[in-house]
């Protein structure tokens, strides 16, 4: 199977994380790209550079859902109709699911970020995850 090229942006403080992250979704997904945000704000000019590339923004997140919900940025993402996948332990999944977004595990696995990648090439946002 083919899988989609993506260009993961991560909300991530935790360096160890997020190139943990990396490191597994590019294996999972080789022909895209990983974008750290240490800093946890999404640039204003991010979104326009994102409209042009040729491959699918994804945001992925560890935050609260009412926070992601507050943030413009987050809103400009979902009207593009972008993926959003927020790893869990803050919100409930079937919270996560109501939205249409794609939950992860936290802590995650590479078979979690290899799902993730499947799950996201195939539209499926519940896939897996019980």
């Amino acid at each position: 199977m083919t899988h989609q090229s993506f260009t993961f942006v991560v909300l991530e403080k935790d360096h160890f994380v997020a190139q943990d992250m990396c490191a597994g979704l590019v294996e999972a997904a080789p022909d895209s790209q990983f974008l750290h945000l240490a800093d946890g704000r999404i640039p204003e000019d991010l979104l326009p550079r994102l409209q042009e590339c040729d491959r699918l923004p994804v945001l992925v997140a560890k935050s609260h859902i009412d926070e992601m919900d507050a943030c413009a940025a987050v809103r400009a993402w979902k009207k593009h109709g972008w993926p959003i996948v927020l790893r869990l332990g803050i919100d409930p999944v079937e919270s996560i699911r109501t939205r249409g977004w794609y939950p992860l595990a936290a802590p995650f696995t590479r078979d979690d970020l290899d799902d993730l990648v499947l799950r996201l090439t195939l539209g499926e946002k519940d896939r897996r995850l019980a």
